[in-house]
Formats: C-alpha cells, sequence, structure tokens
C-alpha cells in the first residue's frame, strides 16, 4: 500500500484510539494497516470476547466491531459493552459484508453509532471514523457545558440578591438583603 496523507482532525492534538474486532485474521491486519497509515492507534481484537476483556482496561475513543464472528458475534459485543461503565456514549462503527435492512437495524438495535459495509475503501472508512469522533467529542463538549451551567446556576441561586435602585437611604443596604420573592 503506498503512504496515505493522515486524515487526522489537527483540533485534536492526539491520535485517536481505535479499537479494531475482526475474527479474520486478513481483514483485521489489512483495515488496521490502513487505518495506521490514516494516523488512528490501534487496538487489536479477533473475537467479541477479547475485545470485551480488553475494554477492562482500556478506553479507545472508538470502536470497529465485525459483525459476523463465531462465539460471541459484533451485535451481542456491542450490547455488552454498552452495558459497560463509561462505554455507554463510545461510539461504535458495525464493519461487516452484510448490507440487507435487517443486519443493519439489528446494528443500531444494539447500539451501534454507524454501520459500514466491509469495503477497500479506506479513506472513506477513515473518513467516517473522524466524522464520528468529532460528533463523540461535541457531544462530550455540550455535557461539560451543561454541567458547568448547572454549576453556575447552582452558585446564582445561592447568592442571589434582592437589589432596590440605590438611593441615599438605601445604598449600604444595596445587594446585602436576600431575595424574598422567589424570583
Amino acid at each position: 500500500m503506498a503512504p496515505q496523507t493522515a486524515l487526522i482532525d489537527e483540533r485534536f492534538p492526539t491520535q485517536p484510539e481505535v479499537l479494531l474486532v475482526d475474527d479474520d485474521e486478513v481483514n483485521l491486519l489489512l483495515t488496521a494497516l490502513a487505518l495506521r497509515e490514516r494516523g488512528f492507534r490501534l487496538i487489536e481484537a479477533d473475537s467479541g470476547e477479547k475485545a470485551l476483556e480488553l475494554l477492562r482496561d482500556h478506553a479507545p475513543d472508538i470502536i470497529v466491531l465485525d459483525a459476523m464472528m463465531p462465539g460471541l458475534d459484533g451485535f451481542a459485543t456491542c450490547r455488552a459493552l454498552r452495558r459497560m461503565p463509561s462505554m455507554e456514549n463510545v461510539p461504535v462503527l458495525m464493519l461487516t459484508g452484510l448490507d440487507d435492512d435487517a443486519s443493519i437495524t439489528r446494528a443500531y438495535q444494539a447500539g451501534a453509532t454507524d454501520f459500514f459495509v466491509k469495503a477497500t475503501q479506506w479513506s472513506l472508512l477513515a473518513g467516517r471514523l473522524q466524522y464520528m469522533l468529532r460528533a463523540s467529542r461535541t457531544r462530550i463538549e455540550l455535557e461539560r457545558s451543561k454541567s458547568k451551567l448547572a454549576r453556575a446556576q447552582d452558585l446564582a441561586r445561592m447568592g442571589s440578591f434582592d437589589c432596590a435602585a440605590p438611593t441615599a437611604t438605601n445604598v449600604a443596604a444595596c445587594c446585602c438583603r436576600p431575595k424574598r420573592c422567589g424570583c
């Protein structure tokens, strides 16, 4: 394979870590190589069971999961990882040769964020992963902002004071009297 231009978003300083799960050694090797060439760091697993084991010690930025595997298939693996602490919002791309409506619906019902039909369109796959990572980071930033806003609102309610327009007689009392009106 010829070296590829990295598709990593410059706004994010670290290489995204991808957990790549596929029971087919050739697909695992080719996909891993293509993603590494495009700037991703990879953790690889050859089964759903191995992926769940790795998730106990690793928190990848995104998971690429083959749907059809012996043992714990991708659908069951996705359902199981969604029940794990801190994995409920990690983007999961279900990667498979299946492209029928029932399989796509099953992937989304299992908790997949998106679905990608296996192909050698590595730039398209990397682009899809980048889009999913940007969406995930935006959601995380939104949650942080909501949390900060809630804390600020709590502090504002605790320190809310009733300020009448200052006059010569009430200037000392201005901003020193807690609100009593409840607004």
